[in-house]
């Protein structure tokens, strides 16, 4: 039941993402609702439901995209393990609104680094007619870097507000309410 919440928050922000901010450009980009939301779960200590949020955000975002297929799913992907592995294993901090600003700052370099690796590896093997070169990237950097920490912390107390609620429909299913 949880992964069906999942799959519908997923498919309300990529709804708005497309809907409303895709109309609300600045200088060029749109913010990345789904990354944000990918991050906090991929944030979570000792939980594996941020594979699964990457994975339907990736598939999601590479359906919508003219790029070759797949690029979104494996740069969420990796992101997603990436981070997985520094919260779980080789940091020892909760995830609080304090870090978030520095986090995004390394969750976009990683994200736009694992888009221009995956584009590079299928423009060489022929795959595709053309990619996005590293000065694209980062010349897109800092207007999406500003745009999605204006969003971070909205996003932020969706997720809060998601995880909740599924907390409490896990308890209410295994029969103790509260």
């Amino acid at each position: 039941m949880k992964y069906l919440i999942y799959f519908l928050a997923i498919i309300f922000l990529l709804g708005i993402n497309i809907g409303l901010f895709g109309h609300i450009p600045f200088y060029g980009q749109i913010p990345n609702l789904l990354l944000l939301f990918a991050c906090f779960f991929a944030m979570e200590k000792q939980s594996y439901d941020g594979f699964y949020v990457c994975l339907l955000a990736g598939l999601f975002l590479d359906f919508f995209s003219t790029q070759f297929f797949g690029g979104f799913t494996v740069a969420f992907l990796s992101l997603g393990l990436v981070l997985h592995l520094m919260f779980n294993y080789f940091l020892a901090m909760e995830v609080n609104w304090k870090m978030l600003g520095g986090v995004l700052c390394a969750v976009l370099i990683l994200f736009y680094g694992s888009l221009w690796i995956y584009g590079f590896l299928v423009y060489k093997f022929n795959l595709a007619h053309s990619y996005l070169s590293l000065a694209d990237y980062s010349r897109n950097f800092l207007p999406a870097l500003v745009y999605n920490l204006l969003l971070m912390y909205p996003i932020y107390i969706f997720y809060e507000t998601l995880q909740e609620w599924v907390g409490k429909l896990l308890i209410r299913q295994r029969g103790v309410i509260k």
